[in-house]
């Protein structure tokens, strides 16, 4: 118990260090005023959310309450939590197991493989709590309001949200464990966990559509009336396929049995995860630190050397730093399979309720009644969405960490160096945009001839969004950092980018509903000006801003 409270310790130390006030100053002695604004921008955004969910929810229960099933709230929100949990939690979890820099040395501890196991998960599962609490404690709270509830059910709504993550984070964990197992001594194992990942990602969410309850195709009004009627009707449908949400609210509302049945399982869970993972869990990981080998088939000579031009050959290095590393991989690579998700849910939730053919005729009436130009308005927007979720170009000069010594020595201008990553960054979005394009033109034929200029409108938001991030990394590079996680996920200037890429994103999308009453035409031209003055205004700070920046950052010591 010690060993496992002295590396939980370090662990907490080291993901909060930069909210220690010790962290807002210079090595002189000042404050950083740029890094207390980002630390309130970064609380200032996680308010915002807060108040989001909590409005929401409010306003849901509200409806909830007029049809009798007030339940329902807690137990949505609990479902939602652990669905998401589940999948967004998985990369966390792989990422946080077996590619984080401080497993090699542990391995060389006296500490048991099970106690660094255990250390890690409980780092993890404080982490997702976060996500969860905002989640869950605004449904749990309008609840117990609801009810009038006395001070037992507020300490069982703690216990509730405290073990909500834990089934996901243990399902995960046994995922990853595969995932890592197999791939271990691969040759291009960086390449193997990425097709894993995805593969896995994709089942887990096929099995969550499979669990969420469905409509009976032969329903009639009095299957939804006698929904409505039951006391508990909608919430036996909605979480009868998974019984711990079941348990868990009836456990809040006051029966022991089911509360005690629902902490048992969830402790279960976790000691099954630890006892199956935790002999073997620092053997993979120290097999993970290994490069697998192959037979050489012929001997590489001079002539075989592809020469690259500088500018290239940097986009080259920036791929390779991208793909082979897997913290970089799911984060930077994520906005290419979020359109594929979204368009797969969808698919199997019209196929399961057997709606495809009610949606496809919908949508054909509703084209007819638009415009060519708002409907390419419209694909533009959907397909640009995922480009401010790339934390590649906000981060690309921070990455180089204590590697930027070695770009000093290189014999490229501080341009150059900029555009190969601004290229790079452009590239992920390229192909999110292209993917969600060719859905698109497979599922709507009829919106192929407006593809062409709404990827063109997409490209545009993309290039003003890389280029304002890369300057806003190249101004304020976070150099100093441990392990690639902290750069790529716990980053003031992903934040930032993130907020910035929102509002470039909105300024067009603000000025054509503004301008509803006028024309397509002018809606259109009123848009294709707003970005152009974005990607203009982009490419100065880049050429004027970015690259005096990095070059004065290159000549310091």
């Amino acid at each position: 118990m010690r060993e496992y409270k002295l590396l939980l310790g370090l662990a907490l130390r080291n993901r909060l260090a930069a909210f220690r006030a010790g962290s807002w100053k210079r090595e002189g002695g000042k404050l950083d005023k740029g890094r207390i604004a980002s630390t309130v921008v970064m609380v200032l955004c996680m308010g915002i959310m807060a108040a989001f969910i909590i409005f929401v929810e409010v306003t849901l229960f509200k409806a909830l309450k007029l049809v009798g099933q007030p339940a329902l709230l807690p137990a949505m929100a609990m479902l939602m939590s652990m669905m998401s949990t589940l999948l967004l939690g998985f990369f966390h979890v792989l990422s946080g197991l077996y590619f984080s820099r401080d497993t090699v040395w542990m391995a060389y501890l006296p500490v048991r493989s099970r106690t660094v196991l255990a250390a890690k998960m409980t780092e993890i599962w404080l982490g997702e709590e976060l996500f969860c609490a905002a989640v869950l404690l605004p449904g749990f709270i309008l609840y117990g309001t609801y009810l009038k509830a006395d001070a037992l059910y507020y300490l069982r709504m703690v216990l509730v949200v405290l073990l909500t993550p834990v089934i996901p984070l243990s399902i995960a964990a046994l995922l990853t464990t595969l995932l890592a197992r197999a791939t271990a001594l691969s040759r291009n194992k960086e390449t193997w966990v990425m097709a894993g990942s995805v593969l896995l990602v994709a089942v887990v969410l096929t099995l969550e559509m499979t669990v969420l309850p469905k409509i009976p195709d032969d329903a009639d009004v009095m299957y939804f009336a006698g929904l409505l009627l039951s006391k508990e009707g909608l919430l036996n449908m909605l979480a009868g396929a998974f019984p711990p949400v079941l348990w868990a609210v009836h456990g809040m509302n006051g029966s022991l049995s089911e509360f005690l049945l629902f902490v048992g399982v969830c402790a279960a869970a976790a000691v099954l995860m630890l006892a199956l993972l935790g002999r073997v869990y620092l053997p993979i990981c120290l097999k993970q630190t290994e490069q697998g080998v192959r037979r050489r088939r012929g001997v590489r000579k001079a002539e075989h050397w592809k020469q690259r031009k500088p500018l290239w050959a940097l986009v080259y290095r920036e791929w390779n730093e991208i793909i082979k590393t897997p913290a970089y991989a799911f984060n930077c690579l994520s906005s290419v399979i979020i359109f594929p998700l979204i368009a797969g849910m969808m698919y199997m939730t019209l196929s399961s309720q057997g709606g495809m053919g009610e949606a496809m005729s919908a949508l054909s009436e509703l084209i007819q009644m638009g415009s060519p130009l708002d409907i390419t308005l419209v694909l533009a927007a959907a397909m640009a969405f995922g480009c401010f979720m790339n934390p590649a170009v906000a981060t690309a000069v921070s990455r180089e960490g204590h590697r930027l010594e070695i770009s000093r020595m290189l014999p490229v201008t501080a341009g150059i160096q900029l555009a190969a990553k601004l290229i790079m960054g452009m590239m992920i979005d390229v192909i999110t945009v292209g993917v969600a394009a060719v859905i698109v033109a497979a599922a709507i034929p009829q919106f192929i001839a407006m593809l062409i200029p709404a990827v063109v409108l997409a490209l545009m938001v993309s290039f003003a969004i890389s280029a304002m991030n890369l300057t806003l990394d190249a101004i304020r590079p976070n150099l100093h950092w441990v392990n690639e996680t902290q750069v790529i996920k716990q980053s003031a200037n992903v934040a930032f980018g993130m907020l910035i890429g929102i509002v470039l994103f909105a300024l067009p999308v603000v000025c054509a509903v503004l301008l509803h009453g006028a024309g397509a035409a002018s809606r259109m031209a009123a848009v294709v000006a707003v970005l152009t003055v974005e990607c203009l205004a982009g490419f100065m700070m880049i050429k004027h801003v970015a690259a005096k920046r990095y070059a004065a950052l290159e000549a310091s010591d």
